[in-house]
């Protein structure tokens, strides 16, 4: 229900910065300095900057709900660098101020009990903490 939401709003969004894009076209047809203020990807940067959105991730196993230490979990967005951060001693890793994206994860895990890797995607937005509760399976 939210998501079939969200997609109607993304695709209104998306039908007016379009309608912007084309009057532009024909106000700064003359003008390529001004028209470049109006494309599409100038005014994604101005209202998604760059930095403006959070990633946290938690792990759970399967069945016990107890927490899973020791993993490590690379994340790379189609657009930016690879980034990695380590657990700790704790289930939870958090990304902070990454650009707004669709990211692949891969959760590596460590220690004693081998536990096969996980690979995920995961839309982030602007202004938004998204948190991943990942259950892994028990061993």
């Amino acid at each position: 229900m939210i998501t079939s939401a969200k997609i109607s709003a993304n695709n209104t969004l998306y039908a007016a910065l379009q309608d912007l894009q084309n009057d532009a076209h024909v106000a700064f047809r003359r003008d390529p300095d001004g028209l470049r203020e109006f494309m599409i990807e100038v005014v994604k940067s101005i209202v998604s900057p760059r930095g403006s959105a959070n990633l946290g991730i938690d792990c759970i196993e399967v069945g016990s709900n107890l927490p899973v230490i020791k993993f490590k979990a690379p994340i790379q967005s189609a657009t930016g660098i690879a980034m990695v951060l380590q657990d700790g001693d704790l289930n939870i890793v958090d990304f902070e101020r990454i650009d707004p994206d669709n990211y692949r994860i891969m959760i590596e895990f460590e220690g004693e009990v081998p536990r096969p890797v996980i690979n995920l995607v995961k839309e982030v937005n602007t202004g938004e903490i998204a948190r991943m509760k990942v259950m892994v399976p028990a061993v």
